[in-house]
Parts: C-alpha cells; sequence; structure tokens
C-alpha cells in the first residue's frame, strides 16, 4: 500500500486575497502537476508533500515540497523542456 502525507500550509496571519493575474484553469493545471509530480516520486512509504503559500512584495509564492529524490545534477537544464521527465 503506498502511504502519502499531504500537508497543505495554512495562509500567513492577516493574509487577505492572494489575487493572482492568469488563467484559472491553466494555474490550476500547473499546481495539479506539481503535486502530481511529487507524488510520482515520493518513496511508497512515508512519502510526504507539503504545499504552501507565501508572498514576497507584490509575487505570490506557491511551494510544493516532496521528500522524493530530487532532481539529479546532470538533468538540471532539461527540466523546462516539453515533457521532459
Amino acid at each position: 500500500a503506498v502511504e502519502i502525507e499531504l500537508k497543505v500550509a495554512k495562509l500567513p496571519a492577516g493574509a487577505k486575497g492572494y489575487f493572482v493575474v492568469g488563467h484559472d484553469l491553466r494555474i490550476g493545471q500547473v499546481i495539479t502537476n506539481l503535486i502530481e509530480n511529487a507524488r510520482s516520486f515520493v518513496p511508497d512509504e512515508h512519502g510526504h508533500i507539503a504545499i504552501s503559500l507565501a508572498r514576497a512584495g507584490k509575487f505570490n509564492i506557491i511551494t510544493v515540497d516532496d521528500n522524493g529524490p530530487g532532481i539529479r545534477a546532470e538533468n538540471i537544464d532539461r527540466i523546462f523542456e516539453r515533457f521532459y521527465t
């Protein structure tokens, strides 16, 4: 059986209206892809995925962290190639 713990961080205290300009379905697709990618690479047992939201000046930052193996150094330059896995 696969056991994955998913944590979604609460919004920072005093947070009001995180607003994102963009196509809502596409932004949702990007976040879903990040979560699915994390889910694919975390260990079958005791896999952890954490999603958090922060603000840096006028920017919103969505972070998806996991305890998977990460990306090998030789593959870093290729991560933005379309369909590269």
